[in-house]
């Protein structure tokens, strides 16, 4: 039996660590909209190919969950932000999610909660 070959890059642009990039205004995870594929090619100057068998290695997820992770993230600092007064779907459609129904879908898979979970908390938060 043959061994497996982890994926390289062929480039030797792998070598830099993938999660650690940041959009350009102020490392906001979402400075003025969301973080896109192409944003990261960009960035890295890999192709999506390469792009993708690299956050595999490194992260362990594509590069697509990746930004749905940081979407996520943002998202959630958002409605647990105690000096906001924002909705769900204001919050939703901020971090780029165009249907509040998959972004309640995703929310409640990576944190366990429904987002109004996360806003009655913040106001519980606010009104102590």
């Amino acid at each position: 039996m043959w061994p497996v070959r982890q994926p390289r890059c062929r480039f030797g642009h792998c070598s830099q660590p993938l999660g650690s990039y940041r959009s350009p205004a102020a490392g906001s995870p979402l400075p003025h909209r969301p973080i896109r594929l192409d944003d990261l090619e960009l960035a890295s100057g890999l192709k999506a190919r390469v792009l993708q068998l690299a956050f595999l290695r490194h992260l362990g997820r594509t590069p697509r969950q990746w930004i749905l992770d940081r979407r996520l993230d943002a998202a959630r600092d958002r409605l647990a932000d105690p000096q906001s007064d924002r909705t769900v779907t204001s919050v939703a459609l901020e971090c780029g999610f165009t249907r509040p129904s998959s972004f309640t879908k995703a929310y409640k898979a990576r944190f366990g909660e429904l987002p109004r979970a996360t806003v009655r908390r913040r106001r519980r938060l606010r009104d102590v």
